[in-house]
């Protein structure tokens, strides 16, 4: 008993690259510019999966429960915070520069101010997405 196996040695690997995998995240640097929606701003990092499911499976079979564990923690993209959207690119590339071009007469035109929090928020929102506060509906343009 005092002799590792093969098999344990192979799940210490395991869980030292999970460990890794988790805590080493992707940290973008800079602004990004999202090509769904045109948010330039800071992405947030994002996992595939569901942290319920990964729970369940570390509380049932641990190995199931880390294999899990490694492809959620692997799936980690940066996504735009106003759509959720996958297609964050940096705004220095030539095709950020090229979409914050497009996009900026649009934003400047189309944007409001909420009568209750004073946040800006798309004119074309039927609520405030700050503080939910209801617009009333305007003439069409």
């Amino acid at each position: 008993m005092g002799t590792w196996s093969f098999f344990h040695w192979l799940v210490f690997a395991a869980i030292i690259y999970l460990i890794y995998v988790v805590f080493r995240g992707r940290s973008s640097t800079g602004e990004m510019v999202c090509k769904s929606c045109g948010f330039v701003g800071a992405a947030k990092s994002a996992v595939r999966g569901s942290l319920g499911i990964e729970i369940i499976l570390w509380l049932c079979l641990i190995v199931p429960g880390l294999i899990y564990s490694i492809w959620r923690g692997s799936s980690r993209y940066n996504a735009c915070p106003a759509c959720g959207g996958k297609d964050m690119i940096p705004t220095n590339s030539p095709i950020g520069r090229k979409l914050i071009a497009e996009t900026a007469s649009d934003r400047a035109v189309h944007v409001v101010t909420c009568g209750r929090c004073a946040q800006t928020h798309s004119a074309d929102a039927a609520a405030c997405p700050h503080c939910g506060f209801a617009r009333a509906p305007t003439a069409s343009r």
